[in-house]
């Protein structure tokens, strides 16, 4: 079903109204989405309704486990329903191309905006230590994945093999032998001389993932900030998980290892009334005081980048998959 140049009209000027109240008000205005949702149906009739359900299912799953707002999914709805379909070729429909899109491109949005907000860190002390961390990582990792070359180039073994098994090692002798990393110093001295383009790459590789690592860090820590419990409002997203015994874990590693169930975990849709009271009976038990919160980004942005790629450029899923096969193959 070709879309109509009305729906598609309609689309982006709603797109364009939800972008504007998202960044000044931080909602999305009812009325005018479910206006919207009935421009479409008029227009597209069943294919609207049949989109519809299949948006909100998935938008229900992904507001559930607090990957998306409320808000965010009325705009998916109202867009699902006006522009039914689309040209170019997609994984499973355009509708879950623009939510997928949104998604992926929500990433570098998200990561731009926590870089901005944390310049204050940006100190001598902090970026020392960043550099000087991130150097012996990346000299580490370069050790170990020389080494596990050779190995695959001379013995024939499996390179993701050699990684995993030079990596197990290495994590085991570390507890007893500090200085490791010297034992593969001349596997590193011997790649470089006779692989030298290969190490090149793999360095740069390496490079750019702790960069990335580090950006991502920049941006999360730039996004948090602490708050007293009872300052807190309805839709502040906590930065951590809430335990019964008052513990507010931020590390999601540490997390995992709590076997016990958060009484309040961080989620997308923000900190509801109830939750706020259950916060606020810990901190006159006297377990816990502050929290600290993240920032919400506005998700519109992304939604309207994700329309926008998906309807003009196609399925970014579907991109990465042929990025991934030309890359394997």
């Amino acid at each position: 079903m070709e879309t109509s140049i009305i729906g598609l009209a309609l689309c982006i000027l709603g797109l364009a109204y939800s972008l504007y109240t998202d960044l000044k008000y931080r909602e999305i205005n009812n009325k005018a989405v479910a206006l919207l949702i009935l421009a479409g149906v008029i227009l597209n009739r069943f294919e609207a309704l049949k989109n519809l359900l299949i948006v909100f299912l998935i938008t229900f799953i992904l507001w559930n486990f607090g990957v998306i707002s409320a808000g965010d999914s009325k705009v998916f709805l109202f867009i699902s329903s006006l522009v039914p379909s689309a040209t170019k070729t997609y994984l499973y429909s355009f509708p879950t191309a623009v939510i997928i899109n949104s998604i992926l491109l929500s990433f570098p949005i998200f990561l731009i905006y926590g870089i901005l907000k944390s310049s204050e860190l940006l100190t001598k002390k902090f970026l020392f230590r960043e550099i000087r961390t991130k150097i012996i990582s990346t000299a580490k990792a370069l050790m170990i994945i020389s080494s596990a070359y050779i190995i695959s180039k001379h013995l024939e073994v499996s390179m993701l093999l050699s990684i995993l098994l030079i990596t197990a090692i290495t994590i085991v002798a570390e507890k007893r032998f500090k200085e490791i990393y010297i034992v593969y110093t001349p596997a590193l001295l011997f790649a470089a001389f006779t692989e030298t383009r290969t190490i090149i790459l793999i360095f740069i590789a390496i490079f750019l993932i702790n960069l990335i690592i580090f950006l991502l860090k920049l941006s999360s820590l730039g996004l948090k900030r602490e708050k007293n419990i009872d300052e807190l409002k309805e839709g502040e997203i906590l930065a951590g998980a809430v335990y019964g015994d008052g513990r507010f874990v931020e590390s999601i590693k540490e997390r995992i290892k709590i076997k016990e169930k958060p009484l309040i975990a961080p989620m997308a849709r923000g900190l509801t009334r109830e939750e706020i009271e259950i916060l606020k009976k810990l901190k006159r038990e006297g377990k816990i005081n502050k929290v600290k919160i993240r920032d919400s980004v506005p998700f519109v942005p992304s939604i309207f980048a994700g329309f926008l790629f998906a309807y003009f450029i196609g399925d970014l899923s579907l991109i990465f998959r042929d990025l991934l096969k030309a890359l394997l193959y």
